[in-house]
């Protein structure tokens, strides 16, 4: 450092009033300086500490989320499987429907044949009847 920079010196090259030796200044300047690094490095370890924090912090939030999508996806999945199922109930509930319906207009037909059978009295329609008769499974 310079004799202007201790305070030694003015800018115009005229002598200050000297307020102690060279070494005591040296020594002022260093401890200015270690303060203010002192100062520089604890601002950054507080940096650090919040940027950890602040990782820390998001590190959980992301571990939170996987956790709700894991159980979204869990719960989609059933959601699937169940409206799978209620669907393949309902396939086979109109299967059985349509069967009965198909085996409630064989009866009626049967029944309305054998209620034409009935009907007929001449003696010219019996063999008809007959054949009719033999022509339906009871």
């Amino acid at each position: 450092m310079t004799a202007v920079e201790f305070g030694l010196e003015w800018m115009d090259g005229s002598c200050a009033k000297s307020k102690g030796n060279v070494e005591h200044l040296k020594a002022m300047s260093l401890k200015a300086e270690l303060a203010e690094k002192q100062t520089e490095l604890a601002e950054r370890e507080r940096q650090l500490r919040r940027r950890e924090t602040d990782l820390e912090a998001r590190e959980s939030r992301l571990e939170a989320d996987r956790a709700d999508l894991t159980a979204l996806r869990v719960k989609t999945r059933q959601r699937a499987e169940e409206a799978a199922e209620a669907l393949q109930r309902a396939e086979k509930q109109e299967k059985q429907n349509e069967e009965r319906k198909q085996q409630l207009d064989e009866r009626e037909r049967i029944l309305k044949r054998h209620e034409d059978l009935r009907k007929m009295d001449v003696p010219a329609d019996r063999a008809k009847r007959l054949d009719m008769l033999k022509s339906l499974d009871f």
